[in-house]
């Protein structure tokens, strides 16, 4: 009984740690992106409060490897327009 209780504790923190909090400032931002795999995965959704469901709230981008081994790097930028102090990520 005491397992079932503590694995049921860890699953609510773990949950509770994926959740967006309201001081999320990430919607408030401007986004671009080196590239967009699709519409579905667009750059806009990696701040729209959406986190471990698959295939939603994801970004992906278009890189690709060479066949010498080559990658396009994908980057992602969020700029906002007033300075922001950010402590975690």
């Amino acid at each position: 009984m005491k397992q079932i209780l503590l694995s049921t504790l860890l699953f609510l923190s773990i949950n509770a740690a994926l959740c967006a909090t309201p001081y999320n400032i990430a919607p408030q931002a401007k986004v671009t992106a080196t590239s967009e795999y699709n519409d579905t995965y667009r750059a806009a959704l990696a701040c729209d409060g959406i986190i471990g469901i698959s295939d939603r709230g994801e970004w992906a981008s278009k890189s690709s490897v060479s066949h010498w081994g080559g990658i396009t790097f994908p980057r992602i930028k969020l700029e906002w327009e007033n300075e922001r102090n950010i402590d975690r990520i």
